[in-house]
């Protein structure tokens, strides 16, 4: 696996090539040893432009980490070596290779008191999904586009209790 850095919005972007898998992905994030900060947050979506912008409206609190992924696999990964860390999950719902529901299922066998935000384009019956996914909890469900301070509140509400 081929490893580039570049910077990009004074954030770190990572593009990791793997020449067995014939794809690349984007993390958008800093280095885990440079953290010190009490928890984290983990975004995921498929379309770099919307980690980076959460990833970058997020961390004008400072008060936790914010990891932002493009690929579900490197996600789950980096979920699974920094579970500890972990306060909240942003996910996408509609991704290729792994969906939202897929990838926070595997999450939350990891760490099963992580809190979940679903985010979408597309309308999300909250009764429909209780009756379809009905032990999975999920904190909150994003309608996107979404204002970064209604997303800023959110996470504070969650990431206080």
């Amino acid at each position: 696996m081929a490893l580039l850095t570049t910077t990009h919005f004074s954030a770190r972007k990572l593009l990791l090539y793997s020449p067995l898998q014939r794809k690349s992905c984007v993390v958008v994030g800093h280095d885990v040893e440079n953290r010190n900060r009490k928890s984290s947050i983990l975004i995921l979506d498929d379309d770099f432009d919307i980690v980076t912008v959460i990833k970058l409206g997020l961390q004008k609190h400072r008060s936790y980490d914010v990891y932002a992924f493009t690929d579900p696999a490197l996600a789950l990964e980096h979920f699974k070596v920094n579970a500890s860390k972990y306060h909240l999950v942003i996910s996408d719902i509609r991704m290729p290779q792994m969906n939202g529901f897929e990838f926070i299922k595997k999450v939350k066998e990891i760490k099963p008191e992580v809190k979940v935000f679903f985010m979408t384009a597309f309308e999300i019956n909250d009764i429909e999904f209780r009756r379809v996914l009905p032990s999975m909890k999920i904190d909150e469900f994003i309608q996107k586009p979404i204002l970064l301070e209604r997303l800023n509140a959110l996470v504070q509400n969650h990431t206080s209790t």
